[in-house]
């Protein structure tokens, strides 16, 4: 088994991130050769299609399903597309997130689809294309979407999902600012020791010694210099992505900050989320910071099914394209001979029936007791009354707060392009 970052080049044009790439030989002796993507990101599209052109397998294997597949008929968003979400379909929308919490998931991708101009999973387009380019057999590998978020809502517990994940963001993001200072204070060290060879290098390996002429070949201090660099290098990549995470979500605040303060997001806000986007590509997963019924539904099993898809797909080469965040958990499973058996990969798509919680029992003795004052007393009846009133009160005025932001975010981005338009053109007058 393999690992390469390859993804520097697509098409002899650079890209701005690295593409990870995984190679996994099957006992039968198939290449499996496992593609890491960012949904959101353009290079990976780019990449991804160029190299399916490149290996030429006889089987691709997408991180999609039935329920998807029209991801991969959609017409291509361009720059310049009039927003797909418009203040109509706001209410809607988070009526349905008020409903089911799961939608947020989409209603995320959605938005960054109408800030930054890309398409959610071009990179599964680009490598359906040029699987059929390619004669490639394509095949949709992931579970229905409606059975993990079933799962996901039927599982996941009330207290992972309002106070754990407060407390794993919290331990995990002071783990990161420590992990950043222990990273900052080893870099300085480097390049201290690095100056230091350096000096002694411009000096010959003696302060009172003349400098070394350039015919010469260099001094022995000059491989330990190229290490101290290197080791500098590495240090500073690392750094650069112990803080990435942050700066994302510094990103994040202040674009809904300006959404709520009715305030333009130009242009320079829209390169901001894009680089943010393009950034946290690079990390490693970090399912540290999320619940563990998260992981297992939307992660681990989901690795499990797309491993076992990968183990059976016809060779004798194979390309699978799936998120960075399924990368670790697919090669461990074919690794360790980890591949689950059938009996199991049926049970992570079942939707589990309802099961009753502690907190359900006492639920029931809290409405009980409000029906039963609502019987007994007028005022108690007026006051249960009043709160009903007060909460879908609250609830239309966030919905009509929120439709105001989004007609001022239509109409000033149509004034912004306008604007951009009209002094393109008075340039080239």
């Amino acid at each position: 088994m393999k690992r390469s970052d390859a993804g520097e080049e697509a098409h002899g044009a650079p890209l701005a991130t690295a593409i990870p790439e995984l190679v996994i030989v099957r006992a039968d002796g198939v290449e499996v050769h496992l593609i890491g993507t960012c949904h959101l990101s353009s290079d990976a599209a780019l990449y991804t299609g160029a190299r399916v052109r490149e290996l030429r397998p006889t089987t691709v294997v997408v991180e999609l399903c039935e329920e998807r597949r029209q991801m991969l008929t959609r017409t291509p968003r361009t720059p310049g597309d009039e927003p797909a979400s418009t203040a109509s379909s706001v209410g809607s929308s988070v009526g349905g997130v008020l409903t089911d919490w799961t939608q947020l998931i989409s209603l995320m991708y959605h938005s960054f689809e109408t800030l930054i101009d890309r398409q959610t999973g071009a990179e599964f387009v680009a490598a359906v294309q040029a699987a059929e380019e390619c004669g490639a057999r394509v095949v949709l590998g992931d579970r229905l979407a409606s059975q993990t978020l079933g799962r996901l809502k039927r599982l996941i517990t009330l207290r992972e999902l309002a106070i754990d994940m407060q407390l794993l963001h919290a331990d995990h993001t002071a783990q990161q600012a420590i992990d950043r200072a222990k990273l900052l204070e080893a870099v300085i060290a480097e390049a201290a020791s690095a100056s230091a060879l350096a000096r002694a290098i411009v000096r010959g390996g003696d302060a009172a010694a003349p400098a070394t002429a350039p015919s010469e070949p260099p001094p022995p201090h000059a491989s330990a210099l190229e290490a101290r660099l290197r080791a500098i290098e590495a240090l500073a990549a690392q750094a650069q992505r112990a803080s990435v995470g942050d700066a994302a979500d510094g990103v994040m605040w202040r674009l809904l900050a300006k959404f709520w303060r009715r305030q333009l997001i130009d242009g320079e806000d829209r390169d901001l989320l894009r680089w943010a986007i393009d950034s946290t590509s690079l990390l490693e997963p970090l399912t540290d910071c999320h619940p563990p019924t998260f992981n297992r539904v939307l992660v681990a099993e989901r690795d499990a099914i797309l491993a076992a898809e990968l183990a059976r797909a016809r060779g004798p080469r194979v390309v699978g394209v799936v998120g960075a965040a399924h990368m670790a958990g697919i090669a461990r499973a074919f690794s360790e001979g980890g591949l689950p058996a059938d009996a199991e990969l049926a049970s992570y798509r079942e939707i589990p029936s309802w099961q009753p919680r502690p907190w359900h029992g006492i639920a029931g003795i809290v409405s009980g007791a409000v029906l039963g004052g609502a019987v007994r007393s007028v005022a108690f009846r007026r006051g249960l009354g009043l709160g009903a009133l007060g909460v879908g009160a609250g609830s239309a005025w966030l919905v009509s707060e929120l439709r105001e932001r989004v007609r001022f975010f239509e109409r000033s981005q149509r004034e912004a392009a306008a604007g951009a338009e009209a002094q393109g053109a008075g340039a080239h007058c």
